[in-house]
């Protein structure tokens, strides 16, 4: 995978509006409607930006 592939599929998981909201703290996550690639982009998103992800509120 090259990198602006990789990139383009971390950001996969926004390219729906359903798929995801910010919650009270201003941080993203995911909604139940998120399919699984979506959750996937979201994991890799998080890594490539260093981000800790809240597994109960992002899936």
């Amino acid at each position: 995978m090259t990198a602006n592939s990789k990139l383009r599929e971390a950001m996969y998981w926004i390219s729906v509006d359903s798929w995801h909201r910010i919650n009270k703290d201003g941080q993203f996550e995911l909604t139940e409607e998120a399919p699984e690639r979506a959750v996937k982009s979201f994991e890799l998103w998080c890594k490539i930006n260093n981000i800790k992800q809240d597994k109960s509120i992002s899936h």
